[in-house]
């Protein structure tokens, strides 16, 4: 990424994220200390606790996958948010169905959110997200 800048969130954006955070910061602490330190994906891979970050725990696999959970009070409530990534590549659809089934109940209705133009920023290329669907949203298909 030598030369290449990274690209910023609005400022508007990060404080309103800033302020959220912070108003929650004990539910989003609390909900932290549930993650598990070590997690087997349906796949046989494991996920090591690498260390906190910002309000989340990292994970790294024996294939350098990267993992990171937190969760994140967004206008829809506090949900699970789980970025999946790799340094080289995209992760397949494989490992977000395995990081979907080790990360959020089976009963629970997860999304990949695609933001509009004007708030989309590409920090890390090869970065997917899953997201807790929040709870008005549940039902499958009928969202």
């Amino acid at each position: 990424m030598k030369g290449r800048a990274i690209p910023q969130y609005p400022a508007d954006r990060v404080a309103a994220g800033v302020a959220i955070k912070t108003e929650h910061e004990t539910a989003i602490r609390d909900a932290l200390a549930t993650l598990p330190r070590r997690v087997r994906l349906d796949d046989g891979r494991k996920l090591l606790a690498a260390g906190e970050y910002a309000g989340g725990l990292g994970y790294r696999s024996n294939d350098d996958m990267v993992v990171l959970a937190s969760y994140d009070p967004t206008p829809h409530g506090t949900l699970l948010h789980v970025s999946v990534s790799y340094a080289s590549h995209v992760p397949s659809w494989a490992d977000l169905r395995a990081v979907r089934a080790a990360f959020f109940p089976p009963d629970v209705d997860v999304i990949q959110v695609l933001p509009r133009a004007g708030e989309y920023v590409n920090v890390h290329q090869h970065t997917l997200h899953l997201f807790a669907a929040p709870e008005t949203w549940q039902g499958g298909w009928n969202v």
